[in-house]
């Protein structure tokens, strides 16, 4: 499993791609965590990381979007509620001590492969709508 930043997932907002880089730094020390069978105590670091992230990082999103009367604010506020609650089911799975390896997996299915999604389509359809707005 490699993240490596990819300049598809860029969108031209300096805070945003930032933000989002910043994120896949953690997900790629997670990745070679787990390769050197050390993904347990990164783990729990991940999940503290992306549980306030995603809190701070939606925020600044939804608030970018309201600011240019983004018609779409609901569906992506759908989004980002649905991806902080498996980030809940995440913590009670970890709590519950389940499997290191099944919880590495749910962690690249559940969250990783969402925020690739997430930023090629949803995103980018934001941002091609604010910047085709913009130049009206």
């Amino acid at each position: 499993m490699a993240f490596n930043w990819d300049d598809s997932l860029l969108l031209g907002n300096a805070e945003i791609d930032e933000q989002h880089r910043q994120l896949f730094d953690h997900f790629e020390k997670f990745s070679l965590s787990c390769q050197e069978g050390q993904g347990e105590e990164v783990l729990k670091e991940l999940l503290m990381y992306i549980d306030e992230y995603s809190s701070q990082h939606f925020s600044y999103e939804e608030a970018f979007m309201a600011q240019h009367e983004y018609p779409k604010l609901p569906e992506q506020q759908l989004q980002h509620a649905q991806f902080r609650d498996t980030v809940n089911k995440l913590w009670e799975m970890e709590t519950d001590n389940a499997d290191e390896h099944q919880l590495s997996l749910v962690v690249y299915r559940k969250l990783i492969l969402w925020f690739i999604q997430h930023i090629k389509n949803l995103d980018h359809e934001m941002v091609n709508h604010i910047l085709a707005q913009q130049h009206n």
